[in-house]
C-alpha cells in the first residue's frame, strides 16, 4: 500500500493515519537539526551528527513505506554514528538567566499548564475516543504551544524549533532506544514464549505421573 492508498483507503483508521502524520511531523523536525548540526561550525562531529538526525528523520517519515531491507540498512547505518562517537550535541544559544528570571516572575506558576495540557489530551484520547494517545499528546503539544504563544510573544515557531533542537541534542543517540526496542520485539517475544513452554515442560515432568 503507498501513501495514496494509506490515507484514502476506508480500512485504515483515523487513528493510524494522524499516527503516520505524527511520525513525519518528527521525522521533518529531525531533519531539521541534521542540518542545524551541519551547518554548525562549533560542532566537532557535524558529519556524523548530520548523518544520525537525518537517517533517523528518513526512517520516521519513509519507514512505513520502505521495503524491510531498505529499513534495515538505514538502522544499520543510523548506529553507525554512535558507535564510532561521531555524535554531539551542537551549539545552539541557550536562555540568558535574566530572560529566565523575567519570564519567572512573568509566568510563575502557569508554566505548568502546558505541560498539563499535554498529559490530558493524551488521557481524553486514551479513554473518551478511538484515537491513540500518542496522537492526542501531539495534540497536547499544540495546544501547549498556543498557550505559550498567547503567555509571550516572543515564543515564536523558530524559538519552539530551537527548543527541539536543543533537547534533541542533549538526548542524543539515546532517541533511536525505542526504535532499536521495536526491532527486537518480535526476538524478544520469541524469547519469552520459549522460555515459557520450557517452564511448562520442567513443571509437567515434575508433577504429571
Amino acid at each position: 500500500m503507498n501513501p495514496i492508498q494509506f490515507y484514502t483507503s476506508v480500512d485504515v483508521t483515523l487513528s493510524e493515519k494522524l499516527l503516520e502524520v505524527m511520525y513525519c511531523l518528527i521525522g521533518l523536525i529531525s531533519m531539521y537539526v541534521a542540518f542545524k548540526n551541519l551547518k554548525d561550525k562549533e560542532n566537532k562531529n557535524s558529519v556524523g551528527s548530520f548523518v544520525f538526525w537525518f537517517d533517523l528523520g528518513v526512517m520516521f517519515v519513509l519507514g512505513k513505506w520502505l521495503p524491510a531491507l531498505a529499513d534495515g540498512i538505514l538502522l544499520i547505518i543510523l548506529v553507525l554514528p554512535p558507535i564510532l562517537k561521531k555524535v554531539s550535541p551542537g551549539n545552539e544559544p541557550e536562555p540568558t538567566l535574566e530572560e529566565m528570571e523575567q519570564n519567572n516572575k512573568k509566568i510563575g506558576a502557569k508554566v505548568f499548564v502546558p505541560a498539563v495540557c499535554i498529559g490530558l489530551f493524551a488521557l481524553l484520547a486514551a479513554f473518551f475516543t478511538k484515537i491513540s494517545p500518542l496522537v492526542g499528546m501531539s495534540v497536547g503539544v499544540f495546544v501547549a504551544m498556543i498557550i505559550l504563544r498567547i503567555y509571550s510573544k516572543s515564543n515564536t515557531p523558530s524559538v519552539f524549533l530551537k527548543d527541539c533542537r536543543r533537547m534533541m541534542d542533549v538526548v542524543g543517540p539515546l532517541s533511536m532506544l525505542p526504535m532499536l526496542l521495536a526491532a527486537l520485539g518480535p526476538y524478544l517475544q520469541l524469547q519469552a514464549t520459549l522460555q515459557l513452554e520450557l517452564l511448562f515442560m520442567r513443571l509437567a515432568w515434575r508433577y504429571l505421573p
